[in-house]
């Protein structure tokens, strides 16, 4: 899935503006989105080793959440702009 896609279609067919977590990933399967992985080669190579510059290990860069105490994925590189 896209997330661009998914985004489009929650502001067209929802009275909300974003969807986040297993709630977003649910409504996208709803919605006949399959998900992907949308990370080329190369950038999952650039992140290893920016992991590793660090002493980190991918499963280090799994949180659990408050509430429910599953693993998640926190990015480490997103930026965000408003």
């Amino acid at each position: 899935m896209h997330a661009i896609s998914v985004a489009r279609r929650v502001m067209e067919r929802t009275p909300h503006t974003m969807l986040v977590g297993e709630g977003a990933t649910q409504f996208a399967r709803d919605q006949g989105f399959k998900q992907q992985s949308l990370l080329t080669p190369e950038a999952e190579k650039v992140w290893r080793d920016w992991l590793k510059t660090r002493g980190l290990s991918p499963r280090s860069q799994l949180v659990r959440t408050a509430s429910r105490g599953r693993p998640v994925a926190r990015s480490t590189m997103t930026r965000s702009a408003c």
